[in-house]
């Protein structure tokens, strides 16, 4: 009796001990991929997880449209056989459905889907439309009085670094998608300011107004305070210059003061706030890149 209640107690410690590690081998043996979020408007951030792979093989990630050609990612699996990869949808279209086949020591397989951006539009304004991440900055960055209404709709444009990227302009500013700084930086904006008006020979320091020593500038104190109020280094750069008279195109002269991204112009004709207005730099580079 006693070696039978022993031959038993045996079996099912066995018995036990056995499931972890069939489950764990299970695991290992069995490649597979999974995204996050698994729809969202293009330019969402997708992130591709994968696991049980080989340590350290490399994956191919195929990135197939519906009816279209694919592209392929290759990642390189770490040692508990685990990959991240983040996917871009920058460009990608509206109401689609995409899938994602990793192909190594097995293949694994998973998909997501784009949906239709919310977006503000102007018709009567511009006919024009903003949404996406330019929507966002445009609404957290001043709207409508730092940036002006969109005269343009997103397209790929050469940069003065000689790369291509998705910008779309306003009548102020031209909103630049750098996937390069993903995150907090990610939309930039054009330094107008550098392209209309070169930064001219550093001033002296005049203690009643702001130095900015890395472009050798004063800034007067209404200036400043309209630029630390609305944004700053962020929306308007450094100042390229000091304060001077300049006519306008209007045909009228006023105090104006030229920065990285801005032109800052006193209208004393206006009542407060608006006696400080934003250059109309959008317009004029729009029309040139139009040529």
């Amino acid at each position: 009796m006693r070696q039978l209640i022993w031959t038993v107690l045996l079996a099912l410690l066995f018995a036990v001990a056995a499931q972890p590690q069939t489950a764990q081998l299970a695991a290992a043996t069995s490649p597979g991929i999974s995204v996050a979020p698994q729809a969202g408007a293009p330019g969402t951030q997708f992130v591709l997880l994968g696991g049980g792979w080989n340590a350290g093989e490399t994956v191919l990630v195929n990135i197939a449209p519906q009816h279209a050609s694919a592209a392929t990612i290759e990642v390189t699996a770490d040692r508990a056989g685990r990959f991240q990869l983040t996917l871009d949808s920058t460009g990608f279209e509206p109401e689609a459905t995409y899938a994602l086949v990793a192909a190594g020591s097995g293949q694994a397989t998973t998909q997501f889907a784009t949906t239709t951006p919310p977006a503000q539009c102007f018709t009567l304004e511009t006919g024009q439309c903003v949404q996406g991440r330019f929507l966002d900055y445009w609404q957290a960055h001043g709207g409508l009085a730092l940036n002006g209404y969109p005269i343009s709709a997103e397209f790929n444009e050469i940069l003065e670094d000689g790369r291509p990227y998705v910008v779309q302009y306003f009548e102020r500013t031209r909103m630049e998608f750098h996937p390069e700084y993903l995150g907090s930086d990610e939309v930039l904006l054009g330094q107008f300011g550098r392209h209309l008006h070169p930064t001219d020979p550093p001033a002296t320091p005049d203690k009643t107004q702001t130095w900015f020593p890395q472009t050798g500038h004063n800034v007067p104190g209404d200036f400043f305070l309209y630029w630390s109020s609305n944004g700053g280094i962020a929306q308007f750069g450094l100042p390229l210059s000091e304060p001077f008279q300049q006519q306008l195109e209007d045909g009228k002269s006023y105090r104006v003061q030229y920065f990285e991204r801005a032109r800052f112009e006193y209208h004393p004709e206006n009542q407060a706030p608006y006696t400080i207005l934003l250059g109309q730099f959008g317009r004029l580079i729009f029309s040139q890149v139009q040529r």
